[in-house]
Formats: structure tokens, C-alpha cells, sequence
């Protein structure tokens, strides 16, 4: 009988810079800004952005629209995941945590 050897998961790739921590949490923090200014300029392009804020805020609503527009930010981690640049995908979470406690502030404290 031949004993098998269980097969390796493939090694995370070699660091580089988009295999950075900085450069994921930097792309999960602009993914956000990104689908913000996309759906400000879709939807409320009428208000200033001024009012646009007070008007969300007015209706408790900010934290869920900040919530929405870290959706793409799933996008990124699994982007990273899938690139199998596991380092970028922590920096990507470590965003996404960011914006969950500012999600969090928003819906408790403003």
C-alpha cells in the first residue's frame, strides 16, 4: 500500500505592493468614497452636499446608506482571496471594521 501525502494549500503569494496591508486597507477605504460619490452624483446631484448629509442625518438614515456603500468592499476582499494575496485581504477586513464602527457611531451616537 502506498501512503499519500495530503495535498498543500498553494503558499500566499510573495509580498508586493498590492499584497500589502496599506494597500488593502487603502483600497477597502476607497471602494466606500467611490460608491458614495457614484450614488451622490446618480441620485441627490440636486443638493449640495451639505444637504445631502444633514438631509440623511435628519432622517437617521447615514448609517444605513455608509452601510450599503461598503458593499463593494466585499468585492475587494474576495478580489484579494481570490488572488490568493491574503495579506491585501487583511487590510481590506481591517476596513470593513473601520466602517462598521463608524456605521455603529452614526446609528447610536449622531
Amino acid at each position: 500500500m502506498e501512503t499519500q501525502i495530503p495535498k498543500q494549500q498553494r503558499p500566499a503569494k510573495p509580498k508586493s505592493t498590492i499584497n500589502s496591508f496599506w494597500f488593502g486597507l487603502a483600497a477597502g477605504l476607497i471602494a466606500p468614497l467611490i460608491t458614495l460619490t457614484i450614488t451622490y452624483y446618480h441620485a441627490y446631484s440636486y443638493m449640495s452636499i451639505k444637504d445631502f448629509y444633514s438631509h440623511f442625518v435628519y432622517l437617521k438614515l447615514f448609517s444605513a446608506f455608509i452601510s450599503l456603500c461598503a458593499l463593494p468592499d466585499m468585492l475587494v476582499f474576495f478580489i484579494f482571496i481570490w488572488g490568493n494575496r491574503l495579506i491585501g485581504a487583511k487590510g481590506t477586513l481591517t476596513a470593513i471594521f473601520i466602517i462598521t464602527m463608524i456605521v455603529v457611531i452614526f446609528k447610536f451616537f449622531i
